[in-house]
């Protein structure tokens, strides 16, 4: 009697698909470029970077490069306020996230209506991911496929997952000092992430853009290439967080009041202020 299908010892295990992880720089304001980093990774294996731009404007343009380039399961990381219900100061998660990272430089942001718009560019960015599929939500079993939209903080992820003592300054404008934080950035980028668990492989044109030297960068070429950096480093916190989940990542604020997803420092033999 032949053997059912099923029983066959020789018969390979199917794995999962590939998952894939945008990392979302989103701009406040419309007329800025948004930058955007999709990595893919198996379970188990590295994630490598599969598609990168920093000169898309609109929410439509922004759109359609994820769903160009991350059709099945994904989980997009947006480095912006998703849910912003307060007028005024700032939500909770953000208080709460200054709380636990200004040692390092890393707080957030006090997020509300009057500095966000009402809704927030990153709440209409949260309803057109949604018409595609993306859920908001953070209940994400690790190594499982998901299509879904969180809200990140590449600063905390970038201190916890590189080993920082302090968060590299790079921002507004293509000083000396921003320029020598952001090229110490790039290179502790293609340093470290290799060696992260699990690593995150740069190569082709990706890691081609993080070995340009800074110093020779000026007004929005500066601007876009820190956007890149920011938006990698939002995929690398959606892909750890698919492989860890709560065991080393949590979710600061409520649903109704705003979240932000940021490594448990104590999971990276961290402490807080």
């Amino acid at each position: 009697m032949a053997r059912s299908a099923e029983s066959r010892p020789d018969q390979a295990v199917p794995r999962p698909p590939a998952m894939r992880f945008v990392g979302v720089d989103l701009a406040w304001g419309e007329r800025k470029p948004s930058a955007l980093v999709v990595l893919e990774a198996g379970e188990p294996g590295p994630g490598r970077p599969v598609a990168f731009s920093s000169g898309l404007e609109s929410i439509e343009e922004m759109g359609a490069f994820i769903l160009a380039n991350a059709p099945g399961g994904a989980i997009v990381g947006i480095d912006a306020p998703l849910v912003v219900p307060n007028d005024n100061g700032g939500r909770p998660c953000d208080a709460e996230c200054t709380a636990k990272w200004r040692r390092y430089d890393a707080g957030a942001l006090p997020a509300n209506k009057k500095l966000c718009g009402d809704p927030p560019r990153g709440g209409q960015f949260l309803d057109w991911l949604a018409g595609a599929g993306f859920e908001h939500r953070y209940d994400i079993a690790p190594g499982r496929p998901a299509r879904a939209v969180v809200e990140v903080y590449p600063h905390p992820a970038s201190v916890a997952l590189l080993g920082l003592e302090r968060i590299f300054k790079y921002k507004r404008s293509a000083t000396a000092q921003n320029q020598e934080g952001l090229a110490a950035y790039q290179k502790k980028l293609l340093e470290a992430l290799g060696r992260l668990d699990p690593p995150v492989e740069l190569e082709g044109e990706l890691a081609g853009r993080l070995r340009r030297d800074p110093a020779n960068l000026r007004g929005a070429d500066f601007e876009r290439q820190g956007d890149l950096v920011d938006a990698l480093m939002c995929a690398v916190t959606a892909f750890h967080f698919w492989r860890w989940g709560e065991a080393r990542w949590e979710v600061l604020g409520k649903r109704e009041e705003g979240t932000i997803l940021v490594p448990k420092a104590a999971a990276y033999g961290l402490g807080t202020a």
